[in-house]
């Protein structure tokens, strides 16, 4: 049975690392795969998963280098740009993929990391980007769109809904916030929409899930707008989904996105979605799931209707739901990714 090694540069939990989980879920019947991360947070739900993990001190050369020779992988399926990069350090006797799951600002401009991304790719064998936008935003992306393939995630709806309904959480909420209270997610920005939504709606209740580095500076702003009684901070769960069953609507107000996956898992729970039109949001949400939003009185307008109109909700909630199902084919998205693993190792 060939070996596949799962590489990713981070140690926690969250869009990447959930979709390389899910394809070692549905190939490992096909494939023997590892998961291989610096050593941290994630070693427990890889544990609860059965999932084989190869834990690294740290993502550098040597230590990758020590994984492959220990497990000998025919494929590593490098899961970031930096697994990606120092993947190519090791014997051509493995194949490598490179998925890119998210378009950081470096990736538009000529700088040493986007120069460094393009040597790696000289050795890679396939490139997966979850959106056109992470491609075609990449500085060199001409030169390496002959391996690259637009290759969207997929989200196990069927998975979801049991997530969801493993913990039986009380509390209602209006709206939600789900993603790492980063720079490029802008909680902010969401902040202070409930901020100005909670002067026109009586009662107002958000909540905020998820950790990063603005998670003291979003304490700080909820304290100053008076919003302790309005929106809820509950750092970050792994497996939020509990929650956001019981939350009207999510709100995406990303200032960057490579494709968006908290947007399609929550269309799997029925919950419409209001986004920003950047990256791969602009193909998932629409106004009959939803609405993208370019102001914040965008937002606010929507938010408006949605939370006073049964009827209207209902309505966003049903094609949510079916958007989800027609983004989030797990079938379809394991099938393909199985004839790119068969082909590589064919010609190999």
């Amino acid at each position: 049975m060939s070996k596949i090694m799962h590489l990713l540069s981070s140690n926690s939990y969250s869009g990447a690392e959930n979709v390389a989980i899910t394809i070692i879920r549905n190939l490992s019947k096909k494939y023997e795969m590892a998961y291989v991360s610096p050593e941290g947070p994630i070693a427990n739900l890889l544990t609860r998963e059965g999932i084989k993990y190869i834990p690294l001190r740290e993502m550098s050369i040597n230590q990758v280098r020590k994984a492959v020779r220990l497990w000998k992988p025919d494929i590593i399926h490098a899961h970031d740009f930096q697994a990606s990069i120092v993947s190519t350090f090791m014997t051509p006797q493995q194949l490598i993929i490179s998925h890119l799951h998210h378009n950081p600002k470096w990736l538009t401009k000529l700088n040493i990391r986007s120069f460094a991304y393009l040597v790696a790719s000289l050795r890679i064998a396939r490139i997966l980007c979850v959106s056109p936008v992470v491609l075609n935003e990449y500085f060199f992306s001409n030169l390496i769109k002959n391996k690259s393939l637009i290759f969207p995630n997929a989200v196990d709806c069927q998975k979801i809904i049991q997530l969801s309904q493993i913990e039986n959480w009380t509390e209602l909420y209006d709206i939600a916030f789900v993603g790492r209270l980063a720079e490029q997610k802008d909680p902010l920005r969401f902040i202070n929409i409930i901020g100005k939504l909670s002067k026109r709606v009586s009662n107002i209740k958000g909540v905020i899930i998820g950790h990063g580095k603005l998670f003291e500076a979003c304490k700080q702003k909820i304290f100053d707008m008076g919003l302790e009684q309005n929106l809820f901070m509950l750092g970050f769960k792994q497996n939020p989904f509990p929650i956001l069953k019981n939350t009207k609507v999510l709100v995406m107000p990303s200032k960057r996105e490579g494709y968006g996956l908290v947007a399609v898992e929550a269309m799997a729970l029925g919950k419409p979605v209001l986004a920003t039109p950047v990256g791969g949001l602009a193909n998932i949400v629409n106004s009959e799931c939803g609405g993208l939003c370019d102001s914040d009185d965008d937002f606010i307008y929507r938010l408006e209707k949605i939370l006073s109109d049964q009827v209207y909700l209902n309505t966003l909630s049903d094609n949510a739901y079916k958007r989800a199902r027609e983004l989030g084919n797990i079938d379809r998205y394991i099938n393909e990714l199985f004839n790119i693993y068969n082909k590589l190792l064919s010609d190999k």
